[in-house]
């Protein structure tokens, strides 16, 4: 590994959606073949812990269940 001065740090995407959902064993997972899955934005879901991130995430939740 080659030192790198701070800031300057290799950034490697993260695979999306894209990567997974035409993977055979994607469409093997029960909830997918029953279609029970849902897209999210995986910036409040994954990537950010903050309180208005949970809020997101709760509201998310509660839109797809109806309460």
């Amino acid at each position: 590994m080659t030192p790198r001065p701070v800031g300057q740090a290799r950034a490697r995407p993260l695979p999306g959606a894209a990567t997974y959902l035409p993977d055979p064993l994607w469409k093997k997972l029960g909830a997918v073949h029953a279609g029970h899955t849902v897209t999210v934005d995986d910036d409040p879901w994954y990537l950010n812990a903050g309180p208005t991130a949970v809020r997101g995430v709760l509201r998310d939740i509660t839109g797809r269940l109806g309460r």
